[in-house]
């Protein structure tokens, strides 16, 4: 038997760090299209500069959109 490494893509909140395969049956995928998908799904925010589960988003009045929480100093607050 030979062991092999791979590479597998899963997504992590930005803001909190959990995982959004933690509830899943699957761990991660083997690209990185799939991960997101459900992140989506799952009401993530996918932003090209992160992503962040629901409980690190909220929603902007003015922009009318939803953002991640950050704090005074870039920090996200949960």
């Amino acid at each position: 038997m030979t062991l092999e490494t791979v590479e597998m893509w899963r997504i992590v909140c930005n803001g909190c760090g959990v995982s959004q395969s933690e509830n899943s049956e699957y761990y991660a995928w083997a690209d990185k299209d799939t991960p997101l998908l459900f992140a989506e799904e799952d009401g993530w925010l996918i932003r090209d500069d992160g992503h962040w589960c629901e409980n690190c988003c909220t929603w902007d009045e003015e922009g009318d959109e939803r953002i991640p929480r950050v704090a005074s100093g870039g920090a996200v607050n949960v």
